[in-house]
């Protein structure tokens, strides 16, 4: 008979302005709130998706094949890159919901954290050239990788064959896009970086050798893996250990 929110105002499948996470709406914000309020983080913030372990029947349950809990329910969480503590997350309630394109969740993950010195490091579901943009005009730098079909990415960009360790790269006055032959085509965009490279020891079959890597590159493997961290933790907790029930 516990109720958080008040189940009258619950709207029905298809109306206009439905919460999908009404009836435990009040709870989740004061989660949030005071996940913000308990911890000011670094320069470095990460934006990715979780995963909460969930079976059950709902309409906006998903698979992930990559998370610890392939099934549940998936979060667009904003974490300390260093720490993985999440500093603000919000629900994915279904595909079709405006408020689930990039160019939305971003802005509402980032809101309070604007004009405040911070770095966002994003994979290529979050890329655009016209977000990064926004968020630079906003007071925020960007750092991602990218698929070669992007829009707004350089046209020469997807047409380059480059040869192994060769660099391509194209700036407008805000951004800095990369296009970087490894053992792979690797592309990212960066309004922070310039186009430097340094040395860095990587594993090989001979053993650890020396590799010339861009810089925006190596900062963005250092940085990006702040969920991927708290979903570890996550999962050392009894709760989340498997039973025979």
């Amino acid at each position: 008979m516990l109720h958080v929110n008040n189940t009258d105002n619950y709207g029905r499948s298809g109306q206009p302005n439905r919460d999908p996470i009404h009836k435990i709406r009040p709870l989740f914000n004061n989660f949030v709130l005071k996940s913000k309020n308990s911890f000011y983080s670094g320069e470095s913030l990460t934006v990715d998706e979780g995963l909460c372990p969930f079976r059950g029947r709902i309409l906006f349950r998903v698979y992930i094949k990559n998370k610890p809990s392939r099934y549940g329910i998936k979060f667009f969480v904003l974490s300390d890159s260093v720490t993985g503590y999440v500093v603000n997350c919000a629900v994915y309630i279904g595909a079709g919901e405006k408020y689930n394109s990039a160019d939305s969740v971003v802005p509402r993950l980032c809101n309070s954290y604007l004009r405040k010195g911070h770095t966002l490091y994003m994979d290529l579901f979050y890329i655009s050239v016209k977000l990064f943009e926004r968020l630079f005009d906003e007071g925020a730098l960007a750092v991602g990788t990218e698929m070669r079909n992007i829009r707004g990415l350089p046209q020469e960009f997807k047409q380059n064959n480059l040869r192994r360790a060769e660099i391509a790269f194209k700036r407008t006055n805000s951004a800095l896009a990369l296009h970087w032959e490894d053992t792979r085509d690797v592309f990212a965009l960066s309004t922070k970086h310039r186009m430097t490279s340094s040395f860095t020891k990587t594993k090989s079959e001979p053993g650890m050798v020396q590799k010339l890597k861009p810089d925006l590159i190596l900062d963005y493997n250092e940085n990006e893996t702040a969920v991927d961290h708290g979903d570890q933790l996550v999962t050392y907790y009894y709760i989340q250990q498997r039973t025979m029930k």
